[in-house]
């Protein structure tokens, strides 16, 4: 059987402009006739637990799965410091998926500096997620 999901990522923009809430997209996805959201984690308001539990339980009362959470992070700097904010914040990441109890959390390595190599990106990537 195939599903087909949505994330909310295809709404940035009235994600962005307010004009649509985490709550809202769900909604969406079930009028449209979604199986699967999946969420980019920096559009959920709070990080607080009854609010993500609020996000789970809307989804399952939808009949949604949600398949995965997103991440943007950018390991992609030759500062160290760069680097392990991202770590950290992929860290945060993971307990809010776990919060979720999302079976996913997919995370962006970055993108390539001008003035560096793709190789370099990538030995900083590596080392990062190690």
């Amino acid at each position: 059987m195939i599903k087909i999901g949505c994330t909310a990522y295809s709404y940035r923009g009235y994600l962005n402009d307010g004009g649509m809430r985490c709550e809202d997209f769900n909604e969406e996805a079930y009028e449209i006739g979604l199986d699967d959201v999946k969420f980019p984690l920096y559009w959920l308001p709070t990080k607080d637990p009854s609010y993500l539990g609020k996000i789970k339980r809307l989804s399952l009362y939808r009949g949604f799965s949600i398949s995965e959470d997103g991440l943007s992070t950018n390991f992609c700097s030759s500062e160290v410091s760069e680097r392990k904010k991202a770590i950290e914040a992929v860290k945060e990441g993971l307990e809010m998926t776990c919060e979720l109890r999302d079976p996913c959390l997919r995370v962006f390595g970055g993108y390539v500096p001008e003035e560096y190599s793709s190789e370099d990106a990538i030995n900083w990537i590596v080392e990062s997620i190690k």
